[in-house]
Formats: structure tokens, C-alpha cells, sequence
């Protein structure tokens, strides 16, 4: 009886995955674009790319940039031959998100990349003195600025702003994941 109950609710599980794909009448390109959004790799490559909402697709240019995003924990791993890729666009290098970051070989500049009016943004902070106001009150800047390799195209679609104006109050700048 108790099996009998489980392949019951097996069942009534498996028909409602089937009525949410479409009654499980699924093309090959319907099925593809079933993928959720997301960070894939294949188990035979280093290559990370991001899945958007929309099914456009982006690769990770580096292990700063995945923890910028917030870690390779989130990758999902799959078989050396999955198709997750298939008949989407490309969009290249993936952007890096929104936060203060300095290239290694920068001491005294890092750039703050922002978004305001669905643009995105880059600009210049010079001095500590202007660092410290994007910083919350107390907070500690290590924790909030992420040091990538040289030549980690910081800018790579978004506008660039110049230097950065100085804040007039608090600016939204969320702590990097790992950065203690």
C-alpha cells in the first residue's frame, strides 16, 4: 500500500512538471529554452557562462569576476555534451556587476561601476578621502572593494563617467562575498 501511495504522488508530481512544460509535448527548442537562468559549465571545460532571464548568454572572463557575482558555489555542473548553449545569443564577456573594484597594478584609483537610468556606468575615485564616502559609516573599505587582475575590462559595456562625483549621502555599496 505505502508503495503503491509514493508512485501515486511520484506520479501526480511528474504531471504537474509535465502541465507546466506544456502538457510534456516539448519541441527540441522549447525544451532548450526550459534551461533556468543561471551560471553553467560543462565538466571538461573552465569556461563559466551566465544564462540570463531573456536566454542571452555571457561568459565569465575570470574567478574575480564569478566572485563578484557571488561565487562559484551557484555554477551549475553539467555533462560534457548538455546543450544549454544551444540556439542562444551570445553576448560575449559578461559585465562585471555593479561595485568598487582596483586593478592590482592601480594603487590609489579604483573604479566604481554603477547603474542609473538602466545605463551603466564607470568612474574614477582618486583619493582615499573620496573612497571613504562610498563606504558605509564604520564599514571597512577592504571588505568592500575586490582587486582583479590587470586588463579585467572593468568598463566592457558600460559608459564611462570620468571621476566619480563625491556622494551627497549614502550610496548602495554591497559587501564582496568572501572579502574578510
Amino acid at each position: 500500500m505505502a508503495v503503491s501511495k509514493t508512485l501515486r504522488s511520484i506520479s501526480a508530481a511528474l504531471a504537474g512538471c509535465l502541465v507546466a512544460f506544456g502538457g510534456g509535448t516539448l519541441s527540441p527548442v522549447e525544451a532548450q529554452s526550459t534551461w533556468p537562468p543561471g551560471f553553467y559549465r560543462r565538466v571538461n571545460e573552465r569556461r563559466i557562462r551566465y544564462i540570463s532571464e531573456d536566454g542571452r548568454m555571457c561568459q565569465v572572463l575570470n574567478s574575480q569576476q564569478m566572485r563578484a557575482f557571488g561565487g562559484a558555489d551557484q555554477v551549475r555542473l553539467v555533462g560534457s555534451r548538455s546543450q544549454y548553449d544551444q540556439r542562444r545569443t551570445s553576448t560575449g564577456t559578461c559585465p562585471w556587476p555593479d561595485g568598487i573594484y582596483r586593478e592590482s597594478r592601480w594603487n590609489g584609483i579604483w573604479q566604481y561601476l554603477y547603474t542609473a537610468d538602466s545605463e551603466r556606468y564607470y568612474c574614477n575615485i582618486t583619493t582615499f578621502p573620496h573612497l571613504q564616502a562610498y563606504i558605509p559609516e564604520g564599514g571597512n573599505a577592504n571588505l568592500y572593494i575586490l582587486v582583479v587582475p590587470n586588463r579585467s575590462r572593468l568598463g566592457l559595456k558600460r559608459k564611462w563617467g570620468g571621476d566619480c562625483a563625491w556622494p551627497a549621502g549614502p550610496v548602495e555599496i554591497q559587501e564582496i562575498p568572501g572579502n574578510s
